[in-house]
């Protein structure tokens, strides 16, 4: 017998995931957290930035602990693939793109934004707002080729451009809402004004509060959508778990969870909505 004929058994593990998102953090407090691999980080966002195909760019071996901290603070998405066999598998980052609404925060602390055409679309969003007059002024007053960075006098003098914009934006959605008599959860605002659900940091939130002059969470309304669930699926959230097979009628999760949770729906052969 050849040591062809020889099977010991050891499948090697194959398959592809999305690392989860901890918590949306500021890409400013991230790269300062990351101390002198920082600049390994910038040097994958701008490798992301360039990238022209919807599966971004890959990881080199020496930017996977910084693609790992991007990651988990929301300003990459990052694809990991695993390696090894079924029994010990290990997985590793792989591609990272960088999502839309964390697009312009990385092009800002890359120095790649446009202060002129930045400030003329932050100010066509201000359009029309009372709240936001004093801003606006403070804001259209600037030089064109001034650089980024909120005005003198400004509430938010001091704060990260990609801070000022945010919470400029998330206000001015808010009183567009309010004005309408329109109540909207946290993940609904930040959906609408800043172009995903997850974009708030705590950062934006402090802005946020202070533009509005009133607590985040009086603001904001607290009652979520819930997403019904039936059939063979399995959810896990943290240390809970729940099976939508031994509900009745049905289970429901927070519409704002259901891209947290880890689901298990293997056992489904279709799903109805």
């Amino acid at each position: 017998m050849t040591d062809a004929d020889v099977h010991l058994g050891r499948r090697l593990a194959h398959g592809r995931r999305f690392a989860p998102v901890q918590q949306r953090s500021d890409a400013d407090d991230v790269l300062v957290l990351l101390g002198d691999s920082s600049g390994t980080a910038r040097t994958l966002l701008a490798r992301a930035l360039r990238a022209t195909g919807p599966r971004g760019v890959r990881v080199k071996p020496a930017e996977a602990d910084v693609a790992r901290a991007l990651a988990a603070a929301g300003i990459v998405r990052l694809e990991e693939k695993v390696e090894g066999t079924v029994a010990a598998p290990r997985w590793v980052p792989w591609r990272v793109t960088i999502p839309e609404d964390a697009q312009p925060e990385v092009r800002d602390i890359l120095g790649r934004l446009d202060p002129a055409v930045e400030r003329a679309s932050l100010l066509a969003v201000l359009s029309g707002s009372r709240l936001l007059a004093g801003e606006t002024n403070l804001l259209a007053a600037q030089a064109q080729d001034a650089p980024l960075a909120p005005p003198a006098g400004s509430a938010l003098a001091g704060s990260a451009w990609a801070t000022y914009s945010a919470a400029l934006r998330a206000a001015a959605e808010w009183e567009r809402a309010r004005r309408d008599d329109e109540g909207l959860s946290a993940r609904e605002l930040a959906a609408r004004a800043l172009r995903s659900s997850k974009a708030w940091t705590r950062a934006r939130r402090a802005g946020f509060e202070q533009l509005v002059g009133i607590p985040f969470e009086r603001a904001v309304r607290g009652v979520e959508r819930f997403v019904r669930i039936r059939g063979p699926l399995l959810w896990r959230l943290g240390e809970r778990t729940g099976d939508a097979r031994s509900a009745r009628p049905w289970i429901g999760l927070p519409a704002a969870a259901v891209t947290e949770v880890e689901l298990d729906a293997s056992d489904a052969t279709g799903l109805f909505l």
